[in-house]
């Protein structure tokens, strides 16, 4: 072949997904490239690259626009690292194998050899289809892959934050563990929403200012203060309950989790309300049958968020204080006691009081039967959860038989399947922490 009158393209490709790890990178191709373009004498016109993959057909734009251009005449050949650099798809090789038999494409340079118009086309398409079969075979084996790091609890993501991935040089050994640092943080940014006092933005506010809460900075871009959209993902995501969704199932998850399938439900009951968020209805220890030593009211308590000078952080503080509700009376005492305060005064008082052995022994009775009488209730709570455990696990095979039998689509089945899987997660969540409770209380 006369490589003189043949004008070439120089094309390289670098995918960005798994199956090309092991590729060199698009400079080094050229570098290689442009050692054999000086050694065999071949003409340039213009250098393309790439870095979509080459396994899903007309995925990459430039490619595409090569062809086009040299079907056009612009140029007769092309120079690339290796062959199954230009495709690893049956419908693109068909058609560069076209192209190359009739001479639309005249030669097509490699580091290891020239494939010509006249070559073997039974040797090309051998080559093609390694190419081709060795992406469907790096696929499936990514593919297992997760589905067994999903199986053993480790979720194929990046962590979100306030957890970090691992990074072991074997592949497939990474999980994900506990941020030291922002870990805390994203705790209390989970404790102020549970108050109900505060938006999402609020909150984010507080982390920011209060904690100087900053993102783990990376070689590309510093740590950055907490966005709001951030963290209303983060509280809207079930990752944080030690459950992870993959294809739309969710996964118990190995990892340690922040907050319990509870708190993340009660979180999810906030952000639906459409109002501005209310102040939160506290049950406090000691009202309720404390008046005031002054006027005779009722005695109050309320909870305050303040941030300390000295360290700049947030703290909960509760105070006790009259009501000032008995008619027009004044009160004349204006203090407020801390909760604190309230325990050693109520301790003091206790000092004073001594109990009536037979008051004491009927009192213990009491309480006793009490107990019982609340250990059967739990009991039948505990059956009833159970049941219901088991209606679920019925239904689920139900909709097996269902999809089996051509009664439910795909999408339906899948739909429905993923349902009955969340409510049964949970179901199995408050079976647990009951039957742990039953036990403490009896151990008892």
């Amino acid at each position: 072949m006369n490589t003189e009158k043949i004008t070439y393209f120089i094309y390289a490709r670098k995918s960005t997904e798994g199956e090309d790890r092991q590729s060199l990178s698009i400079s080094s191709q050229i570098e290689d490239i442009s050692r054999l373009q000086t050694q065999q004498g071949l003409r340039v016109t213009e250098t393309i690259t790439d870095s979509a993959s080459a396994k899903i057909p007309f995925n990459r734009p430039a490619y595409a626009s090569m062809i086009k251009r040299i079907k056009k005449g612009e140029a007769g050949g092309i120079i690339v690292w290796k062959i199954d650099r230009l495709a690893r798809n049956h419908l693109e090789w068909g058609e560069l194998m076209h192209l190359l038999q009739t001479g639309v494409i005249k030669s097509i340079w490699t580091m290891h050899r020239e494939y010509l118009s006249s070559d073997s086309a039974l040797l090309i398409s051998l080559e093609a289809s390694m190419a081709t079969q060795f992406s469907v075979d790096l696929s499936e084996i990514v593919k297992r892959g997760l589905r067994k790091k999903v199986s053993l609890g480790q979720p194929p993501i990046i962590a979100p934050t306030g957890y970090l991935n691992t990074k072991h040089n074997d592949h497939g050994s990474n999980s994900i563990i506990v941020d030291p640092k922002r870990w805390p943080l994203m705790r209390k940014a989970f404790d102020l929403m549970l108050t109900g006092q505060y938006t999402v933005g609020q909150v984010a506010a507080i982390l920011n200012d209060g904690y100087n809460f900053r993102s783990r900075s990376t070689k590309k871009r510093m740590g950055k203060p907490l966005a709001t959209s951030v963290l209303y993902r983060s509280i809207i995501d079930p990752f944080y309950t030690g459950y992870f969704n993959y294809k739309g199932e969710l996964h118990k998850g190995m990892y340690k989790p922040m907050i319990t399938l509870e708190e993340f439900d009660t979180i999810q009951v906030i952000l639906g309300r459409k109002e501005k968020p209310k102040p939160h209805k506290h049950d406090f220890a000691f009202t309720g049958f404390i008046r005031c030593g002054c006027c005779g009211c009722a005695i109050t308590a309320s909870r305050k968020l303040k941030k300390l000078q000295t360290t700049g952080e947030y703290k909960d503080y509760t105070f006790y204080h009259c009501t000032k509700r008995k008619g027009a009376a004044t009160c004349a005492d204006k203090r407020y006691t801390t909760e604190k305060e309230m325990l050693a005064l109520i301790e003091e008082e206790l000092q004073n009081i001594a109990l009536v052995p037979r008051w004491k022994s009927w009192a213990a009775e009491t309480v006793k039967a009490d107990n019982e009488d609340e250990l059967q209730k739990q009991q039948k709570l505990l059956k009833s959860i159970g049941d219901y455990e088991q209606k679920l696990l019925s239904e689920l095979d139900n909709l097996l038989d269902l999809r089996i039998s051509n009664e439910l689509s795909d999408e339906q089945y899948n739909q429905k399947k993923a349902e009955r899987r969340h409510q049964l997660i949970r179901v199995q969540e408050k079976y647990s922490k009951r039957k742990r409770t039953l036990t403490t209380g009896s151990s008892r």
